[in-house]
């Protein structure tokens, strides 16, 4: 009877204990400084203050603004917004009729998704490759460009916008995804289309994926490269340098030497080795 009832205290030492332990654990790992938790420090990169150049990582541009287009061609292209809507211009009437009364029939009355419509129906007009192309590659890039410069003129002044940020970088894929066609199929309608659109697309080259991520040890790599071919052109311009500020140095000994060999050979009546003659 008294060996159970110790057996069962002896266990419930035992569990006692274990229990404490796992609570000592636990607590150990809920504070920041422990040393079992490690995944709360932060891991800091290797120092390289002792390097010759600095490199500092660039900072994040949001993907909606990572597009082919300068900054400069932000916005709507220029209209004149007194000019009168195309389906109105052939009224007689509207061009003797009071200024206040063509106002309300010329463009600067449209609210802005009809005006970048009429726009990019203007504009098209100079690439199509006959009367009814509505579906080519270079008509598709149009539209896509005047699309994505009006939205990110509009995220300029609202940039919490979700659904214009999700617009832009779905039409910036699409418009790619055009340009590479077209460059492939058609190089002078492509060399065309990029410079009247003033666009900074440069054509991926054959068996490109996606460019390589950001990391700071490739760059840093890159960069000593960089640094030790520059040292190396450097030395070899100023060898060049110092060559050529001793050469007129070289001509004038030359000169007195060839001088002097032929006065020698004409002195002892020899031949000269060069050509076998006598000087």
């Amino acid at each position: 009877m008294l060996s159970a009832m110790f057996s069962r205290l002896r266990r419930s030492l035992i569990l006692v204990k274990d229990i404490q332990k796992w609570q000592a654990v636990t607590n150990d790992c809920l504070s920041v400084n422990s040393k079992r938790c490690k995944s709360f420090y932060k891991h800091k990169p290797w120092p390289n203050d002792w390097l010759p150049f600095k490199w500092e990582r660039p900072e994040d541009v949001p993907g909606y603004f990572v597009t082919d287009d300068p900054p400069s061609t932000e916005g709507m292209p220029k209209y004149d917004p007194n000019r009168l809507q195309p389906k109105f211009e052939a009224i007689e009437e509207l061009k003797n009729a009071p200024e206040d009364v063509r106002k309300l029939f010329t463009i600067g009355n449209l609210p802005r998704r009809e005006v970048l419509d009429l726009i990019v129906s203007e504009v098209q007009k100079q690439f199509q490759r006959h009367v009814y192309d509505d579906y080519s590659p270079e008509i598709k890039v149009v539209r896509y460009t005047l699309k994505i410069r009006n939205l990110r003129d509009i995220l300029r002044q609202h940039p919490n916008s979700a659904r214009f940020k999700r617009l832009v970088v779905e039409f910036n894929g699409k418009r790619k995804r055009w340009l590479k066609i077209l460059y492939r199929t058609d190089k002078e309608r492509y060399d065309r289309l990029v410079e009247e659109l003033n666009l900074m697309h440069t054509p991926s080259p054959p068996g490109f994926s996606e460019t390589e991520r950001l990391e700071r040890k490739r760059e840093l790599r890159r960069l000593t490269a960089q640094y030790c071919e520059n040292i190396r052109k450097e030395k070899l311009n100023a060898y060049h340098e110092k060559l050529k500020s001793e050469q007129v140095k070289f001509e004038k000994e030359k000169e007195e030497t060839e001088q002097w060999i032929a006065e020698t050979l004409k002195k002892f009546d020899l031949k000269d080795p060069r050509c076998g003659e006598i000087v």
